[in-house]
């Protein structure tokens, strides 16, 4: 993430990082995150117009932690990451081609890994589809998959 340049979603994002704050049991206050007076604001609603610049909208004593590898969320995030993870069981990763919510790059280097371990995982792309417009694409590719072994 560029620290100096707005961010898309930064909603999700900060929600993601209080979802972790809490269920790593960090259960640091939102403001240590999150400057005031936006941490307030998110805190009250995780819709709430907070900024998308991530030098505005984070602490700097947050950022600087982070920053250094030394904020004690970073194993919880480390303990979330899927590239450290073989399924084992059937996998399909589907990714719309022009995602502009997660970039298509993060399924591409889960799927290489998780073929490296030897998961029998399939990667599916939807050419032309974005985040949301792929759903009914999605929803297809599983039927196929699962409806057989039911």
């Amino acid at each position: 993430m560029n620290l100096h340049a707005e961010t898309p979603f930064m909603n999700s994002y900060a929600w993601a990082l209080k979802t972790y704050n809490k269920t790593g049991n960090i259960n640091k206050p939102l403001s240590y995150y999150i400057n005031e007076p936006h941490a307030t604001a998110f805190n009250t609603s995780v819709s709430a117009t907070i900024p998308r610049n991530p030098q505005v909208l984070f602490t700097a004593a947050f950022r600087q932690h982070f920053q250094n590898g030394t904020d004690a969320i970073i194993p919880v995030l480390q303990q979330n990451d899927l590239w450290n993870y073989k399924p084992f069981c059937k996998t399909i990763l589907c990714h719309g081609q022009n995602d502009s919510y997660v970039p298509l790059f993060n399924t591409q280097q889960a799927y290489a890994y998780m073929q490296a371990q030897g998961a029998d995982v399939t990667m599916v792309i939807y050419p032309g589809k974005d985040h949301g417009d792929c759903i009914w694409d999605y929803m297809a590719t599983l039927y196929q998959a699962f409806e057989p072994l039911r």
